[in-house]
């Protein structure tokens, strides 16, 4: 069975893996990834919370952009999950930001369940529709 565009080839992931264990960051920003990623270059162990929060937040931005340099429609509809997501987790929420972000996400979800398999659109899916929503609505809400 052929792989579907959207994965990466072995190559493609152990680059990935390498320049998040290559990758150096300030004192105290998170944990030393060398020390993350697993020596065979398969996987991510002993992470903390905050290492998640930094991954999520801050560095899948870059890994995706360089993980993906050829594939251009997966790296955009996963940078702009990532944007919608980093949004609402800011110290300063903007009202007109999370209300563009909440129109623009309708279509996001849409070119995911176009392009990705149905098993990536679980029922969970839908919930980031309501989550700017909820934002402006209750205030900030630090996630």
């Amino acid at each position: 069975m052929k792989p579907g565009w959207y994965w990466l080839t072995k190559d493609e992931k152990k680059l990935f893996i390498q320049t998040l264990r290559d990758l150096r960051v300030p004192y105290g920003f998170s944990s030393n990834w060398k020390n993350i990623v697993s020596s065979d270059f398969k996987e991510l162990k002993n992470k903390k919370p905050h290492d998640y929060h930094v991954l999520m937040q801050h560095l899948l931005f870059m890994l995706i952009q360089h993980a993906f340099k050829d594939k251009k429609k997966i790296r955009d509809i996963i940078i702009s999950l990532l944007t919608f997501f980093s949004a609402p987790c800011s110290k300063v929420v903007d009202i007109e930001t999370l209300m563009s972000l909440e129109r623009g996400m309708a279509k996001t979800l849409c070119k995911v369940e176009k392009k990705f398999p149905p098993s990536v659109f679980v029922v969970m899916m839908h919930l980031p529709i309501h989550l700017a929503y909820e934002s402006r609505v209750n205030g900030h809400e630090p996630f």
